[in-house]
């Protein structure tokens, strides 16, 4: 892949992404290493294949916050991941949602609704 694909430039995210980006940390927005590499890519003729195997799909989930919450979560949230074990209102959702970490928290169970 190096050699085919080296050097990589780096990138500007969308003009929206790169002003909440300023804003939010106050630092020089990137594009995510993986949407540079798909315009490296693009750029010498290659495609990306994104294999999804026998299954409903891959998941990539992306959590917002990384604090002491989600990692007593993680272990859990991978072993139902695994185990296609994934709330409804999280298929199709890249980033980690709510109820799925509640899920992860209760040990699998579909957490109740909190009310209001």
């Amino acid at each position: 892949m190096a050699e085919r694909l080296a050097p990589l430039r780096t990138e500007w995210p969308s003009p929206l992404r790169s002003v909440t980006s300023v804003l939010r940390t106050r630092r020089r927005p990137h594009a995510l290493l993986e949407q540079v590499i798909a315009h490296a890519m693009r750029r010498q003729g290659q495609w990306r294949l994104d294999f999804l195997g026998v299954g409903p799909g891959m998941w990539s989930l992306h959590p917002r916050i990384r604090g002491p919450r989600f990692k007593r979560a993680l272990p859990e949230l991978l072993h139902l991941v695994e185990a296609e074990e994934v709330h409804p209102r999280q298929r199709g959702e890249y980033d980690l949602t709510e109820v799925m970490l509640r899920m992860a928290e209760s040990g699998g169970r579909v957490p109740a609704r909190r009310a209001g």
